[in-house]
């Protein structure tokens, strides 16, 4: 659902989330962290340290990727015969 991606885009989507149902999944998983904790995960992983620019550069490259992959799924789902 569009509403799972809120927490990755808080600085768009806050007027709209209190209005959205959450789904709690049973407590299977946990909620989605932000985007910058995802990317200080990721970078730390890799042994590297990321500095604020370097931060604000892969937050933002995550943000273009999820938005270009929705782009992408919708843009397949309505060439679909059945979309």
């Amino acid at each position: 659902q569009p509403s799972q991606l809120f927490p990755l885009f808080p600085e768009y989507t806050r007027a709209w989330r209190a209005q959205v149902a959450r789904k709690r999944y049973w407590s299977m998983h946990p909620p989605l962290t932000s985007l910058d904790e995802l990317v200080k995960a990721s970078s730390e992983g890799g042994g590297g340290e990321a500095g604020e620019a370097a931060l604000a550069t892969g937050v933002l490259a995550s943000k273009r990727a999820i938005c270009d992959f929705l782009l992408e799924s919708k843009t397949r789902r309505l060439a679909s015969p059945s979309g």
